[in-house]
């Protein structure tokens, strides 16, 4: 795998995955599991995600500027940075999708 090269810091919690991130395929309209990674203690949400936003600009990591792009799916594993809507009127990053729901897609969390 070829290491890439990032405009931000690889230690911003925000961007990248993390070791339990889901690594796969989202859509809108699937269930998903997230954390809130607060430092005191880690809620653990679940929605149906209500839509899906990329960041095109380096310091935009939610994807919440007039630049971003919104999408019907995304596939983790290309770490773009950006944000998802869910559930009651919750948000995350990408990195913060623990797992789908109902995932019949047996190799998404196994990279």
């Amino acid at each position: 795998m070829t290491n890439l090269m990032r405009t931000y810091p690889r230690e911003d919690y925000r961007v990248g995955l993390h070791k339990a991130s889901y690594k796969g395929v989202i859509k809108v309209g699937d269930t998903i599991v997230t954390t809130t990674w607060n430092n005191d203690y880690n809620e653990v949400r679940m929605g149906v995600i209500k839509s899906i936003s990329i960041a095109t600009d380096d310091h935009d990591v939610a994807g919440e500027n007039d630049t971003s792009c919104d999408t019907q799916s995304y596939d983790t594993r290309l770490e773009y940075q950006g944000s998802i809507t869910y559930g009651n009127d919750y948000w995350c990053y990408f990195n913060q999708v623990l797992r789908k729901e109902n995932d019949n897609d047996k190799s998404s969390n196994e990279s």
